[in-house]
């Protein structure tokens, strides 16, 4: 499906006493709110993202845009997560897996680079594994996009920061591009990456396109629109 000019329409919904066996954003109603999502180990609160040509929201699990939540943090704040979902913010590994486990999710990718490119790409599963498992990634197919496909070359591997590097590399490469990320040997893509008013090669990536935003978006599979 083309996204038509990558039309997002932010809304989102507030709903209580759900848990991560539900169906975040799926036939909700279009209010300007938060989605509050009650969990089996406490409260996350989740921003939906309807976009012209689905039916249903994604859940945004990753967004930035301008810089001003810092991205070099640790194991634990990657863990928690961290930042405003108003704002720039990462919704944690441990809410990811939570959700994800629920599945089967499929994946959606929204960046623009500096010369405001729009870009997309989107794969047909995506689930992130326990701490037990590092939070290993286990990513589908590629399906559809404007870009080539960079992140498969990410699938299968542990979740690394700089105080828990679980990379395939010799060093350490979460510390060196400052980031966390499921780094291989290190990386084709870094979503994590420093944040830089320019097109540094090591910063925030897809393949060789030089980012300065970048959204995750997830949803329940959907066989059809």
């Amino acid at each position: 499906m083309w996204l038509s000019g990558l039309t997002a329409i932010i809304l989102g919904v507030k709903l209580t006493q759900t848990n991560y066996s539900e169906e975040p954003c799926q036939e909700v109603e279009r209010m300007e709110e938060i989605y509050d999502a009650q969990s089996v180990i406490g409260n996350v609160s989740v921003f939906c993202r309807f976009i012209q040509g689905y039916k249903d929201g994604w859940t945004t699990i990753h967004q930035r845009f301008d810089g001003t939540v810092n991205f070099t943090r640790s194991w634990d704040d990657y863990r928690e997560g961290f930042g405003d979902l108003q704002g720039e913010y990462w919704l944690g590994l441990d809410n990811v897996h939570h959700i994800t486990r629920s599945g089967p999710f499929e994946l959606m990718v929204i960046m623009k680079d500096y010369n405001d490119e729009r870009m997309w790409a989107t794969y047909d599963k995506f689930a992130v594994l326990s701490e037990k498992e590092q939070y290993r990634l286990d990513l589908g197919q590629f399906s559809e996009g404007n870009v080539e496909d960079s992140l498969t070359l990410h699938n299968g591997m542990k979740f690394s920061t700089a105080d828990r590097d679980n990379d395939l590399w010799s060093g350490n490469c979460a510390e060196l591009y400052e980031s966390g990320w499921w780094f291989k040997d290190c990386h084709a893509v870094n979503l994590n990456g420093v944040y830089q008013n320019e097109t540094e090669y090591d910063k925030m990536m897809w393949g060789k396109k030089c980012l300065k935003e970048a959204q995750m978006l997830i949803r329940i599979t959907k066989s059809s629109e």
